[in-house]
């Protein structure tokens, strides 16, 4: 699972960095559906700013642990990753409760808004119709030429449960 998680991170950092570069706009809209700590996008924000060191990066961080956005706010702030208060958002929200099966979801950010929407390692909390309706609302999310990464953890892997409730 650690293999797979980093892999899953260098995957995303590779696509976050074609989308960037493949976008003619100067701005790129990022939102990260429960975000955590954001490391991935940490990551993801330098191969962009190696790539394309002039792309205008607005980010949309959500989750529902105060710690873990708290950690993603200092990362992001603090690492030189070229990020200022106004372009990147802090959103604690109880997903499941509030956003993810509803429409609010859409009503919250924006339809059509993003030109990347990640969805890293949530899904496989969910049953199949569930994991269905979070995909179709945040697919709603992206822009005509964006792009939404969704990974997940087949529920066979052995160690599911442990990054289920310790990761």
């Amino acid at each position: 699972d650690a293999i797979a998680i980093r892999a899953r991170a260098k995957i995303f950092t590779q696509i976050a960095a074609k989308q960037a570069q493949s976008s003619p706009k100067a701005r790129l809209e990022w939102i990260s559906i429960a975000c955590g700590a954001a490391v991935p996008i940490g990551d993801a924000l330098r191969a962009i700013r190696a790539t394309s060191p002039d792309k205008d990066i607005h980010a949309t961080l959500t989750d529902f642990d105060r710690e873990a956005l708290g950690f993603a706010a200092g990362l992001l702030l603090g690492e030189g990753f070229g990020l200022t208060d106004e372009q990147f958002k802090i959103v604690e929200s109880n997903l499941i409760k509030d956003l993810i099966f509803s429409k609010n979801l859409v009503d919250a950010y924006g339809p059509g808004r993003a030109d990347l929407v990640d969805i890293l390692g949530l899904i496989d909390y969910f049953d199949h119709k569930k994991a269905a309706l979070l995909l179709k609302n945040a697919y709603k999310l992206c822009a005509g030429n964006g792009t939404m990464v969704i990974s997940n953890i087949l529920n066979t892997h052995p160690q599911l449960a442990m990054n289920q409730r310790a990761v």
